[in-house]
């Protein structure tokens, strides 16, 4: 019998076939870390959320501390996400005192 070739549903944490191969390269690399559980953790509440239709930004927002902590701590691994983490906070950082200056002319 041909395997499925459909891609993995979201996992909520429930399945008994939780370690289906991974197809998303974003998560292959996010659980090759020293952050696995901690992903999983918030990838569960980010997933429940959006099945319910809810912002996760704020109820999954322990998840994302602890995420982040996790790889902060981890930084020679999940570095390349830092970086560009802070690219880009500095980026929006830029645009918002563009905006302010262009607000007061």
């Amino acid at each position: 019998m041909a395997k499925d070739d459909s891609p993995p549903e979201p996992s909520n944490g429930g399945g008994e076939e939780e370690e289906e191969e991974e197809t998303c390269g974003f998560c292959i690399f996010m659980k090759g870390g020293g952050c696995k559980e901690a992903f999983e953790a918030w990838s569960a509440c980010v997933d429940a959320e959006r099945s319910a239709d809810n912002d996760f930004t704020e109820t999954c927002k322990e998840a994302t501390i602890a995420l982040r902590e996790c790889m902060l701590a981890n930084k020679e691994y999940y570095a390349p996400l830092l970086e560009e983490e802070e690219r880009e906070m500095e980026r929006q950082q830029q645009e918002k005192e563009e905006e302010e200056e262009e607000e007061e002319k």
